[in-house]
């Protein structure tokens, strides 16, 4: 004897709806938490940083961005990249963690 489940699509396409509202938001945490960690002296790497449409892009668009981010200032010791990966794995498994009790 066999058995069957049935898949409802119209659960998986809000699953799938809200997992991708789940990673935006993440998405624009990480672009903020990024721009936190910049260092501040004159204002202008933090301005000049953005965030593409799709949110999936950070651009640090100064000549001097990669030397901050090899941790020249003493204000951000580890650079922006490193603790804006570990911000943004966190708050992905948050995230989901919150989704799979739905």
């Amino acid at each position: 004897m066999g058995m069957k489940i049935k898949i409802e699509s119209k659960q998986i396409k809000k699953l799938a709806s809200l997992a991708r509202k789940e990673i935006r938001a993440a998405q624009e945490q990480a672009y903020f938490f990024w721009k936190r960690e910049t260092p501040y002296r004159t204002g202008n790497a933090r301005r000049k940083t953005t965030l593409n449409k799709n949110r999936e892009t950070i651009t640090a668009n100064y000549p001097y961005a990669e030397r901050l981010d090899e941790g020249y200032s003493s204000q951000s010791p580890k650079g922006m990249s490193q603790p804006t990966a570990k911000f943004y794995e966190r708050e992905i498994s948050r995230r989901f963690r919150k989704l799979g009790g739905r």
